[in-house]
């Protein structure tokens, strides 16, 4: 069992919680185009940064893995990865209001609305998302996310995250994402390139891997190319 100060190996004075992120992406006009949220100048944590769906780790991601069994996402390395998948999967549907990546009966389906009503319950912890997909019939394909990197916040900050990242490129691009206005002001597509371009003049504020994302993102003409071959791995974590 870890302790408070552990989380997969490393030690420090804060808590290392793990996390997940979800880079949801469409081709665009000019080239790959990723859905960006602006967080809240309210958050403790990066307040004003853009940044990308996700959140920390529950016990229910780990919960809903163990009911399926074994398995995993494209490009996996890690056992556990698809725990990470899982809850930022479950983030995008509480942020956004989207299900992504689902499968039923074995085929694969576009993306959906989680009903406001439903969105409300899940910020509120009154129903579990995983619970919710299981009662309307859906299920998580895994094979449709890649593992992109992880990367694990520096210690001088006030709050740290050992994050996974994962790929997911969009069937339905017409969704209207429904912000959860405490934590952040909006979310939109954005223009890579041109986002990059904001974040490195200053005009955007967003924490190293953000950006690092970005960078790896602008490498790919399409989102094909991008699923096939992105990956972006963080610094080696330090203590």
């Amino acid at each position: 069992m870890r302790s408070e100060n552990q989380s997969n190996g490393f030690e420090t004075g804060v808590r290392i919680r793990p996390a997940a992120t979800l880079l949801l992406v469409r081709d665009g006009r000019n080239g790959i185009e990723v859905l960006t949220l602006k967080r809240s100048k309210k958050m403790r944590f990066l307040p004003g940064h853009i940044a990308f769906p996700g959140g920390a780790v529950d016990d229910e991601d780990r919960l809903y893995i163990d009911t399926l069994g074994d398995v995993h996402v494209t490009a996996g390395m890690n056992s556990d990865d698809a725990v990470y998948a899982a809850a930022a999967l479950r983030e995008c549907g509480e942020e956004i209001g989207w299900a992504c990546s689902l499968s039923q009966h074995g085929e694969p389906l576009r993306e959906q609305y989680v009903p406001h009503p439903t969105q409300v319950q899940l910020l509120h912890s009154e129903i579990t998302y995983h619970a919710w997909l299981q009662e309307v019939g859906y299920e998580i394909d895994f094979k449709r996310l890649r593992f992109v990197g992880r990367w694990v916040t520096p210690p001088s900050m006030p709050a740290r995250f050992d994050t996974r990242f994962f790929l997911y490129r969009m069937m339905e691009t017409d969704l209207e994402p429904s912000v959860h206005l405490d934590e952040n002001d909006w979310a939109r597509w954005l223009d890579v390139s041109e986002t990059l371009r904001k974040t490195e003049s200053g005009e955007c504020a967003a924490a190293p891997p953000t950006m690092a994302m970005l960078k790896g993102l602008e490498k790919f003409p399409t989102v094909k190319e991008c699923f096939d071959s992105l990956y972006v791995p963080g610094p080696t974590p330090t203590r």
